[in-house]
């Protein structure tokens, strides 16, 4: 990721000289003005991969730099629009401007409802991605019932998509599986969180079998949400479960990379906890909770002033 934003960022140094082009070894012998549509999509580019690296502030500078000129354009297709909304939207939301990322994505939101109205095959999809990003814009907002209709109406679009390409869109299923439980169980529909949870778990499982790299992280998210639910439910037994799982999973994955998931095991760490304290096991609940907080504290500088854009 980093290989490719450097390229990316030399492509958008090029693209803002006059007569710029991203092929460097055939300069123009008589260089324009330089062409604000490549520009644009490079800067769009650039903001995209800052944010996978956590230069969340960056990349949303690269991000409405581009808006601005696709706006001074005026020649934006729908879908490219839609998209433009979209991505803006989700950088938005990882810096924490909450307002305009509603904002922006209730526009994807709205374009997409239209491009998917005329041609259902060609945009469901993304209209689905924008419902979901919506979803998570409310949550974060505190606009629970809303996020609730926008998750549910995603979850629709992706159990569609899923019958038809399970490899594209069960993921994206799974993922706004476990966005509609948390709406749920904010609203205090328990019993229905952990059904939608345990669907969730169930489709990571099936998704950790043939691909255990790319999908532990979000099973062991999913079991460790699974395990609050089913506590607070009562059901502790099987909270316990599923919160023992979801530590074991996270406690290989922070051996490898513990930058990245220190983080998820003191959370889940502090659910079986929980589960334990439920269910009369306060020994070993007290030594899940120390353990939880023993990495709370030696990562504790490292993670002030990290925003936790998103949901669990």
């Amino acid at each position: 990721m980093q290989e490719a934003l450097a390229v990316t960022e030399e492509a958008v140094a090029i693209l803002r000289r006059p007569g710029g082009s991203a092929d460097a070894e055939t300069p123009d012998p008589n260089p324009g003005p330089p062409d604000p549509v490549l520009l644009a999509a490079a800067l769009t580019n650039v903001g995209l991969w800052l944010n996978g690296l956590g230069q969340r502030s960056d990349g949303l500078t690269a991000s409405e730099e581009a808006a601005a000129i696709r706006r001074r354009l005026g020649t934006e297709s729908d879908a490219s629009r839609a998209q433009r909304l979209h991505n803006h939207g989700s950088l938005l939301l990882d810096v924490g401007r909450l307002a305009d990322s509603l904002a922006a994505t209730e526009q994807a939101v709205a374009v997409r409802r239209q491009l998917t109205a005329a041609n259902p095959a060609a945009h469901a999809h993304d209209l689905a991605d924008s419902l979901a990003d919506l979803g998570n814009s409310l949550a974060a907002m505190g606009r629970r019932e809303e996020s609730q209709a926008a998750s549910e109406e995603a979850v629709t679009l992706y159990r569609s998509l899923a019958e038809a390409n399970p490899t594209a869109f069960q993921p994206r299923l799974a993922n706004a599986l476990s966005s509609l439980a948390g709406d749920l169980a904010a609203l205090g529909r328990l019993e229905e969180a952990a059904l939608t949870g345990e669907e969730a778990v169930a489709i990571w499982r099936r998704l950790v079998a043939t691909d255990p790299l790319a999908h532990e992280p979000r099973l062991a998210t999913s079991l460790s949400n699974l395990a609050m639910w089913r506590t607070r439910t009562r059901r502790l037994a099987e909270a316990v479960e599923v919160g023992e799982e979801g530590v074991a999973i996270h406690r290989r994955l922070c051996e490898t990379n513990p930058a990245a998931y220190a983080f998820r095991l003191a959370d889940s760490l502090s659910t079986l906890g929980l589960a334990l304290s439920g269910a009369g096991r306060k020994e070993e609940a007290v030594t899940a909770m120390q353990g939880s907080v023993a990495i709370y504290v030696r990562w504790s500088g490292r993670w002030r002033g990290v925003c936790r854009g998103g949901r669990r």
